[in-house]
């Protein structure tokens, strides 16, 4: 067994930060901003950027394990890097249906406005 990379006690750390600020960052940006078709960028770049650490993540805990790090080290690592890489990556289609909602939503209310002009 190699030294370990971090203290043990420690280990609670990276799935509790991507947790409570990439996942409920992104649930409040996109269940807030996603219905309404507003900020777009803001919201896919936080999600990229959670997708993105949890594959750093994920790819740190399979280089610990592989490497002989102590269990509460690799698993703190590849737990919520695998959790995440597979949530925030579901979550890319999940955005992308609320937007097309939201879109048809807007295009539904410009087509009954239209009709109502004409009227």
């Amino acid at each position: 067994m190699t030294e370990p990379w971090f203290d043990p006690y420690l280990s609670f750390l990276p799935g509790t930060l991507l947790g409570a600020v990439g996942g409920s960052g992104l649930g409040v940006l996109a269940g807030v901003l996603a219905p309404m078709g507003k900020a777009k960028p803001l919201v896919y770049g936080f999600n990229i950027v959670c997708f993105a650490s949890s594959v750093v993540l994920l790819i740190a805990g399979i280089t610990g394990l592989v490497t002989g790090q102590p269990t509460s080290v690799w698993y703190a690592l590849f737990l919520p890097g695998l959790i995440g890489t597979i949530l925030f990556g579901m979550a890319f289609w999940i955005i992308g249906v609320r937007y097309q909602a939201a879109e048809a939503l807007r295009q539904a209310g410009e087509t009954r406005r239209m009709q109502a002009q004409d009227l």
